[in-house]
């Protein structure tokens, strides 16, 4: 009002309760879990946090021929270097 900031409003995603077991129990299973979204880095990050996926396995503002590619490179076994 007036050129003065009078609000301020953020949103986040909920992680499910049981979304941190789901990717341990498919961790002990030697499957690895990726987060590629068209989200910015600050909510891919803390999503990935949450249920524990490491940072170098969580991809923000992928498009979606970008995680299509994703899907076909981690397919074929075609892992970048730094993926365990």
């Amino acid at each position: 009002v007036e050129g003065q900031l009078i609000a301020v409003a953020g949103c986040a995603d909920t992680v499910r309760p049981e979304a941190r077991g789901v990717v341990e129990a498919l961790r002990s299973r030697g499957i690895e879990s990726w987060i590629a979204s068209g989200d910015n880095s600050g909510a891919v990050a803390a999503v990935a946090e949450a249920v524990g996926i490491p940072p170098h396995r969580a991809l923000a503002a992928q498009s979606s021929a970008g995680k299509a590619a994703l899907v076909d490179a981690l397919r074929g076994g075609q892992r970048g270097a730094d993926a365990d």
